[in-house]
């Protein structure tokens, strides 16, 4: 009987360690996410392994030890709102969101570790403050409210700097708000107002110029037109004068030589045995010849040949 107890006290111990063993070896294993890299740090020695930067999986890292890790992805940093001054002594109160990075070669990590453990959003909060005052002051006023994209332009370009010397990649900075002081405010959206106004102005300006330019290209495009129209109408009546010219002229050359033809035939009919009669028949069919033809020509009203016959009653 007085075995009973020590075995079931045994069995318990023996649970018990069982138990400490599993609960250990679980707590010896630590996962590091895709977004992140890491760092491991042991409890017991108080130091973090340098030998080393643990991307994503699960690894060993004994009892006490741990990972410190640092997100490899954008991050958004929201900084309070913080006033300064413009380059005209004006105050203002500015808003701001930066948009980050932390550099994930291992000298860097290192150095944001040993610098700032990793806590280092306070830091980069004041850091940045301290550099967009200082941009602030090479704007005025009127830039902030005319031209806030180079205000933003020149304050990221200032802080990249200092944050790239720190292990920082600057992404962006966006200016989500500038207030300035209630009179400056009511007199800045009257001249705005006044600004809006001068450059519809200009707006139509431009716009009326183009209509007007477009109506004078068709004006000239048309007078062309016209112009051509006409030099091609000229051509034509030009070509079809030549061209009755020169019909006619045809027509009354071959008609000239029609009528010498017919001399010619009714002149060798006076050639006959008695040298008197018919040497004056002969002339007067060739009068008779000259005149019929010269009523034909004078009778026609177009350019055309002229057959002329013999009449029968001069037939020899």
């Amino acid at each position: 009987m007085s075995k009973a107890p020590a075995i079931v006290a045994g069995g318990i111990f023996a649970a018990c360690v069982v138990i400490v063993i599993i609960i250990l070896l679980s707590c010896s294993f630590a996962r590091v996410e895709v977004t992140e890299v890491a760092l491991l740090y042991s409890h017991a020695s108080r130091r973090i392994d340098r030998s080393k930067l643990y991307g994503a999986g699960r690894y060993y890292v004994g009892v006490g030890g741990e990972f410190i890790t640092f997100p490899i992805t954008q991050q958004e940093l929201i900084l309070p709102t913080f006033e300064s001054r413009t380059a005209d002594g004006l105050k203002i109160s500015l808003e701001v969101s930066i948009n980050y990075k932390v550099n994930k070669e291992f000298e860097k990590i290192l150095q944001i570790f040993d610098d700032f453990g990793y806590h280092y959003d306070g830091y980069l909060s004041r850091l940045a403050m301290n550099i967009i005052r200082d941009a602030s002051a090479n704007f005025t006023a009127f830039s902030y409210a005319q031209n806030r994209s180079q205000v933003s332009q020149q304050m990221e370009i200032d802080i990249s700097d200092d944050m790239s010397e720190i292990g920082f990649t600057l992404d962006s900075v966006q200016l989500l708000n500038v207030e300035f002081p209630s009179n400056f405010s009511n007199t800045l959206q009257g001249t705005l107002l006044l600004q809006q106004q001068v450059t519809q102005a200009y707006m139509n300006k431009d716009a009326e110029d183009v209509a007007l330019n477009g109506q004078l290209v068709k004006s000239n495009v048309t007078a062309n037109g016209v112009i051509t129209d006409a030099k091609s109408q000229a051509n034509t009546i030009k070509e079809n004068a030549d061209a009755n010219a020169e019909s006619l002229k045809v027509s009354l050359e071959k008609e000239a030589l029609s009528h010498l033809n017919m001399i010619y035939f009714f002149g060798n009919l006076s050639l006959a045995e008695n040298k008197t009669q018919e040497v004056a028949e002969a002339e007067g069919r060739q009068k008779f010849v000259t005149w019929y033809w010269m009523n034909q020509v004078a009778a026609s009203t177009a350019p055309k040949n002229l057959a002329l016959s013999v009449p029968d009653g001069f037939s020899p």
